[in-house]
């Protein structure tokens, strides 16, 4: 997002007038990104090409700016409600990176003898680290977390520098005090980071209730394919069908949270693997997308698990190859082989492109094994 760039270079240049005709022109895009996820509301798809990782920088980018935009005209830190449709962990990591901009900012107004910002620059990010510090923050959040500390000291050290020039040029000390004082409790009432912290808690809750469900449904899925490939299918559907159980029972979580929806992927595309498997087994079909109605998902995890079946394939074609078995081994050669030409017709990206190579491998091992039984036919 090219618009995100230059209206931070407007912002930092101090061309005030540049800055807000780019950051209307920002707020504008963005909303219409937003109005497009409200308009898709009942397309878990669609919502999700939005909240990936790319368009959560993007969006915590977008909160720096009208972040640092916010200060500049109040002084203060931006409220959450102020920003409406980005999600906690937006917010949180825009105003977190929007301190590294005070640095600079800081710097600048020692330069207009300006210490009175300072102090107040000082403050917010003193403020704002003593309720940060009430989080338990993980991965990305943490780090940045982590680096508020850094901007914190350097801007002390101005204060400090500042302090000595003042001193040296033989000022009264008393002018090295901020004449003007907001308190750390006034300060604080603009933030509401209490509900965004027992927000994310009942956040953090779900999402381990979600990974040891899912876990089970790994579990379930993997035993389920044990027993597939010793032909013991009464006990390979009981599991299957527990696995759906507790499909059912999280699709509504994901609705809700759809932040959720790529470890459930995960979760989801060795059940649809397996599912596959079971059905080429007893009808020699490939089960179409339409049939597993697990609308949560993209029809890339299918895609995925149409590669990966494969693997299923030329190991049951090994078993039956032992028992010179040439049928069922052609069978599986036939299947693998149509379904790489049709992957290979689809517009995949590169991340794909390493499972269609293991199609081919595959293809390759059983042509391989089907020689070898022409040959002992043929003795």
């Amino acid at each position: 997002m090219s618009i995100i760039k230059l209206s931070t270079q407007s912002l930092q240049n101090g061309n005030i007038e540049e800055h807000k005709q780019k950051q209307e022109e920002l707020l504008s895009y963005v909303n219409q990104i937003f109005e497009e996820l409200k308009n898709n509301n009942s397309s878990c798809q669609s919502q999700e090409l939005i909240r990936n990782e790319f368009m959560n920088d993007s969006f915590a980018s977008v909160i720096r700016i009208m972040a640092y935009s916010n200060f500049l005209q109040t002084g203060n830190l931006i409220k959450k409600s102020e920003c409406e449709n980005f999600s906690n962990e937006e917010y949180l990591r825009g105003v977190m990176l929007f301190t590294q901009d005070l640095v600079r900012y800081s710097m600048g107004r020692a330069v207009q003898n300006d210490i009175n910002s300072i102090y107040i620059a000082r403050d917010l990010v003193d403020a704002l680290l003593s309720e940060l510090v009430k989080f338990d923050f993980k991965d990305r959040l943490k780090q940045s977390f982590e680096e508020i500390s850094d901007v914190l000291r350097k801007i002390e050290n101005i204060l400090y520098e500042f302090s000595l020039k003042l001193r040296k040029s033989k000022t009264n000390s008393g002018n090295i005090l901020r004449t003007e004082n907001l308190s750390k409790e006034e300060s604080l009432k603009l933030f509401e980071f209490d509900e965004i912290r027992l927000a994310m808690d009942n956040l953090d809750e779900i999402k381990q209730h979600f990974r040891k469900e899912g876990m089970k449904i790994r579990q379930f899925s993997k035993k389920a394919l044990f027993y597939l490939h010793r032909a013991d299918y009464e006990t390979s559907n009981e599991l299957l069908s527990k696995a759906e159980e507790l499909i059912r029972n999280l699709i509504p979580t994901i609705v809700d949270n759809l932040s959720l929806k790529e470890s459930f992927s995960y979760f989801i595309g060795e059940y649809m693997e397996v599912c596959l498997f079971k059905d080429w087994l007893i009808q020699k079909r490939i089960k179409p997308f339409s049939e597993f109605q697990i609308n949560v998902v993209g029809d890339e995890i299918y895609i995925s698990a149409l590669c990966d079946i494969s693997i299923e394939l030329e190991r049951y074609a090994v078993s039956r190859a032992t028992f010179g078995d040439r049928k069922n081994v052609e069978q599986c050669l036939d299947t693998i082989l149509a379904l790489s030409t049709k992957l290979i017709k689809l517009s995949l990206n590169q991340r794909f492109q390493k499972k269609i190579d293991t199609l081919r491998n595959s293809a390759e091992r059983l042509e391989n094994i089907l020689f070898e039984l022409s040959l002992t036919e043929n003795q």
